[in-house]
C-alpha cells in the first residue's frame, strides 16, 4: 500500500452535500461584494473630509482603488438578480465595462467561446474578457451604423424637403410663366385688334365732320362775343391813352418812346385784323362781306389821317424848331 494510499481516508461527508456548500457560498460571492460595496458608500457619506483612506486601511484594510471598486459594483449591479450573486468580484469588475443597457442581456444569454456556448458563470476570466470586448465591439459597430442610419435618414429628410421645396417652387414658376404667357397674349389680341382698327381708319375715305347748325350758330355766336369783347378792351384802353395824351401837359417825348408808341400801335392794328379773319370764318358769307368792307373803308380813313399827320409832322419839322407836333384836333364826325 502506497503512502498516498494510506493516508487518504474515505470522505466523512457525502459528495453532494459538499458540492451544494460550494454552490452556496459560490452564490454569496457576488451578494456579499455588492454589500460590501454598499456599505462602503455609506461610510464614506459619514466619514469627515480627508478620513477616508485612513479609514479603510485601519478598520477594512481595502485600499482606495479596491472599496471604489465594490462601490461602483453595489452602484451598478442589483444583488437580488440571481446571475449577479453567483459572480466572483473579478467577474463583475469585467462587466462593468459593458454599457449599463447591455449588461443585463449579456450576463443573462449564453456566449459562444471557442465553439461552445458558455453562460458568464461558466467562463473563465480570459474567456469573459474576450466577450465583453466583442459585445463592446458589436456594441460600437451597432451604434455607428445606427448614427450612419440617423445621418442618411436626416439627409434623407432634408433631400425630400429639398426636393419639396423644388416642387413649390417649380409650380409657382409655372403659374407664374401661365400667367405672364396669357398677359402677354392679352395684350398682343389688343395690339393685334388696335393695329386692325388703325388700318381700317386708315382704309376708310375721310369725311368732313358734319356740325350741325345749332352748334355752328353757338360758335359764330360765341366768336362774336370774344371778338366784341377784345375790340371793346382794346378800344377802351385805346380812348383812355387819347385822354390822358389830351389832358396831360405837352411836353417833348424822348424819340425810343415814340418807336415803341408806333410799335405798340401796329401790334394792336395786327391782333386785331386776326380776330376779325378768325370771327368771319364762322359767321355767314354775307355778314362777313358786309362787316368786312365797313372794316376796310374804316382802315382807310384811318389811313388816310395817318397819312396826313405824317406831311404834317413833315412840315412842321422843317418849320419849327422844337420838332413838337401841335395839339391833336378834336374829330367832330
Amino acid at each position: 500500500m502506497s503512502a498516498l494510499q494510506k493516508t487518504s481516508s474515505p470522505p466523512s461527508r457525502p459528495l453532494s452535500a459538499i458540492t451544494e456548500e460550494i454552490q452556496f457560498y459560490k452564490a454569496q460571492a457576488g451578494q456579499c461584494i455588492v454589500e460590501i460595496g454598499k456599505r462602503l458608500l455609506e461610510a464614506k457619506e459619514q466619514l469627515p473630509h480627508g478620513q477616508w483612506e485612513a479609514w479603510l486601511e485601519k478598520s477594512v484594510e481595502f485600499t482606495p482603488r479596491t472599496a471604489q471598486n465594490f462601490m461602483k459594483i453595489a452602484s451598478e449591479f442589483d444583488p437580488k438578480t440571481k446571475p449577479v450573486s453567483f459572480l466572483p468580484y473579478t467577474k463583475l469588475l469585467a462587466l462593468l465595462q459593458l454599457p449599463p443597457e447591455e449588461r443585463e442581456e449579456f450576463i443573462a444569454e449564453p456566449h459562444t467561446v471557442n465553439g461552445r456556448e458558455k453562460t458568464v458563470d461558466e467562463m473563465t476570466k480570459r474567456e469573459l474578457q474576450a466577450a465583453i470586448k466583442e459585445k463592446n465591439e458589436a456594441v460600437k459597430a451597432r451604434k455607428e451604423a445606427e448614427w450612419e442610419l440617423s445621418k442618411e435618414r436626416i439627409r434623407a429628410e432634408q433631400a425630400e424637403k429639398e426636393k419639396e421645396g423644388l416642387v413649390y417652387s417649380l409650380r409657382a414658376s409655372r403659374d407664374t410663366a401661365e400667367t405672364l404667357r396669357k398677359n402677354i397674349d392679352a395684350k398682343e389680341n389688343a395690339l393685334t385688334s388696335l393695329r386692325e382698327e388703325v388700318d381700317r381708319l386708315r382704309a376708310r375715305p375721310y369725311q368732313k365732320p358734319e356740325i350741325p347748325e345749332s352748334e355752328k350758330e353757338a360758335l359764330r355766336l360765341e366768336g362774336a362775343r370774344v371778338a366784341n369783347e377784345a375790340n371793346r378792351r382794346q378800344l377802351e384802353a385805346l380812348r383812355e391813352e387819347l385822354e390822358e395824351a389830351r389832358t396831360a401837359k405837352l411836353e417833348p417825348v424822348p424819340e425810343d418812346e415814340a418807336v415803341e408808341a408806333a410799335f405798340r400801335f401796329n401790334q394792336t392794328v395786327q391782333a386785331a385784323a386776326d380776330q376779325l379773319r378768325t370771327f368771319f370764318r364762322l359767321v355767314p358769307v354775307d355778314v362777313a362781306a358786309r362787316e368786312l368792307e365797313l372794316c376796310a373803308q374804316r382802315l382807310e380813313r384811318q389811313r388816310d389821317e395817318l397819312y396826313t399827320m405824317a406831311q404834317r409832322a413833315a412840315n412842321l419839322a422843317l418849320a419849327d424848331s422844337d420838332g413838337t407836333l401841335p395839339p391833336i384836333e378834336e374829330d367832330e364826325s
